[in-house]
Order: structure tokens, then C-alpha cells, then sequence
């Protein structure tokens, strides 16, 4: 429960699930939650954490296309460093976390 406070006392939030409460219809919260996103602006996608060695492609910016390799995480954990490598040249770069996709 290391996120607790933070996650009970975000706004809307009105109750955590918990051992000791009633069962909850996941069907019924699917469809409250579609319900209520509404629009494709309002649906978040999270994509896993990369780890080390990950190989990933670029999504966005002006290294879109072009893979990578995830070398470590950058402490504020919206970015990640990156070991790219093209036409014989080795760069590390840095880039945001929502800007590289697992490779396929």
C-alpha cells in the first residue's frame, strides 16, 4: 500500500477495493467506465515498463521509426535512456517514456 494516501485522496476518487468489501461486478464497472471516458480523448493507454536490454522502436519525435535499446531508467520515471544505433554510430539519448512502444 505504498501509493494509499495518494491514490485515496485523488480527486473523484470515492473508495479504494478492498479484502473486506462486498464483491464488485467487473462488468458493470467496465461499462460505467467506458461510459463515463466518452470520447477516444479520454482513454489512457499504459504501456509496460521497458526494462534494460528491451528492444523498442521510437513512436514519436524526430526519431520516429528508428529502434533502440533501453539501457536504464532516468530517475523521474517519465524517461528512459536509450542506446541507438544507426549507420555505424552509437548515441545514448534520452526521450519520454510515452514516445517508444515494445518492438514487434
Amino acid at each position: 500500500m505504498d501509493h494509499y494516501r495518494t491514490v485515496r485522496y485523488a480527486r473523484e476518487v470515492i473508495g479504494i477495493v478492498s479484502f473486506d468489501a462486498p464483491p464488485v461486478d467487473e462488468l458493470a464497472v467496465n461499462d460505467r467506465l467506458k461510459e463515463w471516458a466518452g470520447e477516444a480523448v479520454d482513454v489512457v493507454t499504459i504501456h509496460p515498463n521497458p526494462k534494460p536490454s528491451d528492444t523498442v522502436e521510437i513512436t514519436d519525435g524526430a526519431l520516429r521509426g528508428l529502434r533502440a535499446v533501453v539501457e536504464r531508467d532516468i530517475n523521474d520515471q517519465q524517461r528512459v535512456a536509450l542506446l541507438l544505433t544507426t549507420l555505424a554510430y552509437h548515441a545514448r539519448i534520452v526521450v519520454n517514456r510515452d514516445q517508444i512502444e515494445p518492438a514487434s
